[in-house]
């Protein structure tokens, strides 16, 4: 049938709750959880089981591509081109890896966290609409620390409060394109001319993340909407309005699962770490976004 709707954000934005909750409320539709992303792909090729659940989200994040046919699946799997963030000149491969779906005798929702910079075109190639959702930064960045051992969260979540340069010096520097993603997120946001030029990397951590997000949200097109992830909390009747503009349904009884107490988490001293560093254009384009400091 077709591709219904895309819900993007930037990493640690509340997107995979949401993507759960929009998947539990509609059982029959396949909302396919970050097709873009390297990580869901490289897991994807190890996963043989829809019901496993993924350490880091504690999500059974693979089961939407058990929801399809294997054949369909695997063309997937050979055709996929999967990036931490796609610019303009990478909209073919953003195409190439989700087009098999359009194709299908079924319809699919698609979650991204690597669309920011293509929304506009991705959606305007299928024809339909997308949600980008936001978050507050200093609960984003917070949120990076989260790890699948307690021991190792705490520490983390000690160091980003009181020593968050060289925390994101850590983050940059794990694994394939840091954890999260972050150091090839960084490189983009750094070849785009969105950072200072400073060492201060809190500084270029709100930096790139407020770029990504004014980026859509000062591009939006017709077919687009920008929603805060606070603003999803507190207003169901929000929520279900976004998931209708993405040609989902939204069931009320899913709703407990979104916590206050695990979206607002980030200790006051990271917080004035990070209020400190927002000045000039940076506050300008997070008091546009609804975020003031």
């Amino acid at each position: 049938m077709a591709i219904i709707g895309f819900l993007n954000g930037y990493y640690r934005t509340g997107t995979t709750i949401v993507w759960w909750i929009l998947q539990q409320s509609n059982p029959d539709i396949p909302v396919l959880y970050e097709p873009h992303s390297i990580g869901l792909y490289r897991g994807l090729l190890k996963t043989t089981d829809g019901s496993r659940v993924d350490r880091t989200h504690n999500l059974p994040i693979y089961k939407p591509y058990f929801m399809i046919p294997k054949e369909l699946r695997e063309e997937y799997i050979r055709n996929a081109v999967p990036k931490s963030v796609y610019t303009k000149d990478e909209l073919l491969d953003a195409i190439k890896t989700v087009e098999m779906f359009d194709r299908a005798e079924q319809k699919f929702a698609i979650q991204s966290n690597q669309l920011h910079l293509i929304l506009n075109d991705i959606c305007e190639y299928f024809d339909c609409n997308y949600v980008h959702m936001m978050r507050d930064p200093a609960e984003v960045l917070f949120s990076h620390a989260d790890h699948t051992s307690r021991l190792r969260q705490a520490i983390h979540r000690f160091s980003i409060a009181f020593t968050p340069n060289l925390m994101i010096w850590k983050w940059l520097h794990h694994g394939y394109g840091g954890k999260f993603d972050l150091r090839n997120t960084r490189e983009v946001a750094k070849k785009l001319g969105w950072l200072s030029g400073s060492k201060d990397l809190l500084e270029d951590f709100i930096r790139l993340y407020t770029h990504y997000n004014y980026y859509v949200f000062s591009n939006l097109s017709r077919r687009g909407k920008f929603v805060r992830f606070e603003d999803l909390i507190k207003k169901p009747t929000l929520f279900r309005k976004m998931a209708n503009w993405i040609g989902l349904k939204l069931e009320k009884q899913y709703l407990d699962i979104l916590d206050p107490d695990k979206a607002f988490r980030c200790p006051k001293n990271l917080r004035e770490k990070v209020r400190k560093r927002v000045r000039g254009e940076i506050k300008r384009m997070l008091e546009e976004m609804g975020y003031a400091f």
